[in-house]
Formats: structure tokens, sequence, C-alpha cells
């Protein structure tokens, strides 16, 4: 009888705390909101992102390309400037939906080879002056981490939401640039401006 009791409580309790199935599939996805790019500002490091696309209406199935350019705003520093997958990437290309809801990053790591950072992969970068990279295509419709899915047509928001790892010292001066596991290296510092775009059919 007692444990009847006892696995009865155990019932309504998980009724009451656990968790809906509908949002099972979104468990693993980062709560990311969705907010106006602002600036880098922190110790000597300053400056802004500014996101550009070749294309504002694109179909889907078809290519567009992501144009990104850091403008240093400081007296001059070494930044983690380029997306070379084979190390962590400094940064997330966020898509969201029409009601402004994350979807996932365009350039998450899927897999494949990775190497140690060397000091060749950061860049200085002097006051005023900006440093700048070509993504490779994206498929409209389609995020590479979710490819079973295709995205409807309508309105997205694009927008780079930078990480700790842009501004992380250069291996040549640190041993603790090894340390790619380390989760405060997500820890947000700025955003670009946002980009809407056009899927259509």
């Amino acid at each position: 009888m007692r444990w009847f009791v006892f696995i009865s409580l155990l019932v309504v309790v998980s009724g009451l705390f656990g968790v809906d199935s509908s949002q099972s599939a979104e468990a693993g996805k980062p709560d990311i909101q969705y907010k106006e790019g602002y600036n880098l500002n922190i110790g000597s490091f300053g400056g802004h992102a500014a996101l550009t696309t070749d294309k504002t209406t694109v179909k889907l199935g078809e290519t567009f390309t992501v144009d990104i350019r850091f403008f240093s705003e400081s007296p001059g520093d070494y930044y983690n400037t380029y997306f070379n997958g084979l190390i962590p990437v400094p940064a997330k290309l966020a898509i969201f939906d029409s009601d402004k809801k994350y979807l996932g990053d365009l350039i998450e790591f899927i897999g494949g080879s990775r190497r140690r950072a060397s000091s060749h992969d950061w860049t200085y970068i002097p006051s005023q002056c900006y440093v700048g990279t070509f993504l490779h295509p994206f498929i409209a419709g389609y995020i590479p981490s979710q490819s079973r899915y295709k995205l409807p047509d309508g309105d997205y928001y694009l927008q780079m939401i930078y990480n700790k790892t842009f501004i992380l010292p250069r291996p040549a001066d640190t041993d603790h640039v090894a340390v790619w596991s380390d989760k405060r290296l997500d820890r947000e510092l700025f955003r670009s401006n946002v980009v809407k775009v056009r899927f259509v059919k």
C-alpha cells in the first residue's frame, strides 16, 4: 500500500514538474534572445561589426553569401577575426524567424577535423581599420546542423553574435588558449547589425 501511494505521488509530481513533450525538441537549442546590435567595449578592445548579404530576397534552395567586417575603434589589438572551421569560430551566425525566435547557427561546427590554434589565426587591427571576410554560400531555407528540416518561405533575420573567443589572447601569448572546451568562451561580447532576408518559393 505504501509503495502504491509513493508511486501515485511520484506520478503527480512528475506531471506538475515534468517537461512538456512538445518542448523536448527545443531542449538542446541555446536560449538566445533577439536584440539589436551593439558594440564591443571591454578593456582595451573596442569596435563594431557590420553584416551584409549579397541578396535580401532568395529563392528557397538557392544560395546567398554573407560579408562580415569588424571595425576597430581601439588603439590596436589582436583579434580572432576569421571563421576557420578547423579552430573554434569567434561567433554564431544566428538566424531568427519572423517572430524573432532563434532558430539556429548557420556556421555551427557539425563535425570534421580540428587542429590547435596558432598565432597566425589572429589578426592585428590598428585603430580606425577593419578586417572582413566572405563566408561560404548558404542555402536559403536550410540550417546546416538541422539539415533534415527545411524552413518555409517568409521573412528571417540574420545577426553575427560574437563570443569571448574573438578577443582571446594569441597562443603565443598564453597557454590557456588551447582550453577550447571552456564553456566561458561562449560568453556573448557584442553583436553585429541585423539583416532581414526573405526566402521565397
